[in-house]
């Protein structure tokens, strides 16, 4: 049997142990402008017939903020027509994939198969496998990653050009691109480097949830007032008057690129911390506050906004998912749709 890539016989092994399925066949895929953004297409046999899913193949963690970007192929494909392979799903976030009738299967054999009218099976609780060390970004390193994304130009900008913008050391910068390009997010041409589009945006949501977005962290506020409009405006004349550079992210940077969400809270980029901000402010420290403030990840934030006080938009894509829930999820995709067309 031939397999689009080798990474996917674990899969399809799985799912040929599966009582009530027969045959898993691969189906040779030639992409098109319609399905590009699928991996193939795979044949189960069961005992009611023959059924044709897309897949659609994650590498790497699968966290909450990935689920979220998963969801998000609903609106447009019904979970009945396609199916996620994963190296591994714990069971909190089967247990949310399945709520939504997503089928999926990861290399432990925990899955969820729910297609025609008579067959529906559900495993999960097995064990993660072990898996081979792969390379991996540091925190800094996703700095690198979200410079090319906001602007793939800077793949062959000089290396000490692309450490500035990303705010990084010039020698972090260099390994960030050396890892990027083991992991095949950029290679090169004879034109020069190239972000790859097909799967980056995968890496880029999960090393922000896991590993950026926790150094960015300054405080999270409820604010004494309870109009976010009212406080946004306080707020930027405040950093504005300082000469602080700021921008929004999350609901609030939908809003302004969409027009779609903006939901309760509000997160916000600053250049770098402020003292007595929160006293001018009236914001009181809360796990559970309306408003978060992170440090900005480096000059990729401020340099080529999608609007002015908006950070780019794959770092407002990433928020959204972080944040998580159905409008989020929405506003994501649209954001992703027309500001990040490329990116499958």
């Amino acid at each position: 049997m031939a397999f689009p890539t080798p990474t996917w016989s674990p899969y399809v092994a799985r799912l040929t142990e599966l009582p009530g399925i027969r045959q898993a066949n691969v189906v040779p895929f030639n992409p098109t402008a319609h399905d590009r953004a699928w991996d193939g297409t795979i044949d189960l046999t069961t005992a009611l017939g023959k059924h044709r899913l897309l897949v659609e193949e994650k590498g790497g963690v699968l966290n909450a903020a990935m689920a979220e970007r998963i969801l998000s192929r609903i609106p447009r494909y019904p979970p009945h027509e396609w199916i996620l392979f994963a190296p591994y799903v714990t069971s909190r976030l089967a247990e949310r994939l399945a709520d939504h009738h997503v089928n999926f299967v990861d290399r432990a054999g925990n899955c969820h198969v729910e297609i025609g009218p008579g067959l529906l099976i559900h495993i999960v609780g097995r064990p993660r496998p072990a898996v081979e060390v792969q390379s991996r970004l540091g925190a800094n390193g996703y700095r690198v990653l979200l410079a090319l994304l906001a602007d793939p130009r800077m793949a062959n900008l000089p290396v000490r050009d692309l450490a500035r913008v990303a705010g990084v050391s010039k020698s972090t910068a260099a390994t960030a691109l050396q890892s990027l390009a083991r992991m095949g997010m950029v290679h090169k041409t004879r034109s020069g480097r190239v972000v790859e589009k097909a799967h980056v945006l995968d890496r880029w949501v999960i090393g922000y949830a896991e590993l950026l977005r926790p150094t960015l962290v300054i405080a999270r506020y409820e604010p004494a007032d309870p109009d976010p409009a009212r406080l946004l405006r306080r707020g930027a004349d405040a950093l504005n008057h300082l000469g602080v550079r700021w921008a929004l992210t999350g609901g609030a940077a939908a809003q302004e690129l969409t027009g779609h969400y903006r939901g309760d809270t509000t997160e916000v980029h600053i250049e770098h911390p402020v003292p007595h901000l929160a006293r001018e402010l009236r914001l009181a420290p809360s796990r559970e506050g309306r408003l978060t403030v992170l440090l900005a990840p480096g000059n990729a934030v401020f340099d080529a906004p999608p609007k002015p006080r908006v950070a780019p938009a794959p770092l407002v894509y990433a928020e959204l998912l972080h944040g998580g829930g159905e409008r989020a999820r929405e506003a994501a995709e649209i954001v992703r749709e027309r500001y990040l067309p490329d990116f499958a």
